[in-house]
């Protein structure tokens, strides 16, 4: 049976790669793991009430997903993206990472993620599949 992995910082408000992986573990009949990683310094009302927010939705969709029949487990991890990442497909046979392109945040943001999926790449033994945000105004065209 396929392994995915969904990362994801809990700063991060995109689902969309939990719906992709989703979906194809559905149509592939493969097993999903959701890791949710946090940095202890970022402990703002604001931003703690954001990843709540997060939090919740992720888990509708897990309850979602475990209704129409695809095993997921659902694990939250204290420290980067990164090296949670590396260390949790290395410890748990993953067949497939599944990540979300972070929105245009400028030129800085875009050289990390490529930064941090170079490194990740490097050091294990999976594929990895780079979820793109779609524009709401090609959703709403239909496109």
């Amino acid at each position: 049976m396929e392994r995915i992995l969904v990362g994801m910082d809990s700063r991060e408000s995109d689902l969309a790669p939990v719906i992709h992986a989703f979906n194809l573990a559905k149509r592939i009949q493969a097993k999903v793991f959701f890791l949710l990683t946090s940095r202890p310094a970022d402990g703002s009302l604001d931003r703690r009430s954001e990843e709540q927010g997060v939090v919740r939705r992720l888990e509708g969709l897990i309850d979602q997903a475990r209704s129409e029949g695809v095993p997921v487990e659902y694990f939250v991890s204290e420290g980067t993206l990164e090296s949670e990442t590396i260390r949790f497909i290395q410890q748990n046979a993953i067949s497939l990472l599944v990540v979300g392109q972070p929105p245009d945040g400028g030129e800085t943001s875009q050289k990390h993620f490529r930064k941090t999926l170079e490194n990740i790449r490097l050091r294990v033994d999976c594929h990895i599949e780079v979820v793109h945000q779609r524009n709401q105004s090609t959703v709403a065209e239909g496109k």
